[in-house]
C-alpha cells in the first residue's frame, strides 16, 4: 500500500493527575522532559522521548477541566 501509515508520531496517555503520573513513570525508569504547557488550553504534558517517537503524558492543569475534551474523557474512564 503506497499511501499507508508509515509510523506513529507519538502516543498520548491521558492522566487525571499529571504530577502523580510523572512520579510513577519516573519510578519505572523513564526520563521525562520538563513539563510543557499548551498555550490557550488547560493542559500540560511531560514527554518520554525515544529515537523515532515519544509518549506524551497529558493532563489538565487549568480551571476549565469540565469544558475540556480530555476532562470529559477522563471522567468517563
Amino acid at each position: 500500500m503506497r499511501n499507508g501509515i508509515a509510523g506513529i508520531d507519538h502516543v498520548i496517555v491521558g492522566v487525571r493527575d499529571l504530577e502523580r503520573a510523572r512520579l510513577g513513570w519516573t519510578r519505572l525508569g523513564f526520563t521525562l522532559s520538563p513539563r510543557g504547557r499548551h498555550l490557550g488550553q488547560a493542559t500540560a504534558n511531560y514527554c518520554i522521548m525515544f529515537a523515532h517517537d515519544y509518549l506524551e503524558l497529558l493532563g489538565i492543569v487549568g480551571n476549565d477541566a469540565e469544558t475540556h475534551r480530555l476532562g470529559a474523557f477522563l471522567k468517563r474512564r
